[in-house]
């Protein structure tokens, strides 16, 4: 089975569950976003305890429900990589906002100083106009 299209496109927000500092557990839901052979994708921020989280450890284990019935419910456990686009990193303002598709970059916040079409692997930064 494809168990990355699954949690993409019939389940998409998952209970993802990890540990604090102390190995206690802990759980949180999220939105995955995309999936291809490298892995699953979902947004996090760095203030966020899921990405501190993911950070000191990198493991977490998923579980989506499809329905009513748990029993149709799909568990995975993976060693994952906390990966930051090379287009947020460049970004003075952090102005990229991710949770939009595709992402747009929030002009009010913009310095218009083309880090992130400089840096851009995809191409997908453009100036308009």
């Amino acid at each position: 089975m494809d168990y990355g299209n699954i949690m993409v496109d019939r389940l998409h927000t998952v209970v993802a569950a990890t540990t604090d500092d102390e190995g206690l557990p802990v759980t949180c839901a999220i939105d995955i976003m995309d999936s291809d052979a490298g892995g699953l994708y979902f947004l996090t921020a760095k203030g966020k305890g899921l990405y501190h989280r993911l950070k000191s450890r990198s493991y977490m284990a998923f579980t989506g429900v499809n329905g009513r019935d748990t029993l149709s419910s799909v568990a995975v456990s993976a060693r994952g990589k906390v990966r930051e686009r090379a287009c947020e990193a460049a970004c003075p303002q952090r102005c990229i906002d991710f949770s939009a598709r595709p992402a747009v970059i929030r002009q009010e916040h913009c310095l218009r100083c083309g880090n992130c079409q400089a840096v851009c692997q995809q191409g997908a930064v453009f100036r308009e106009g």
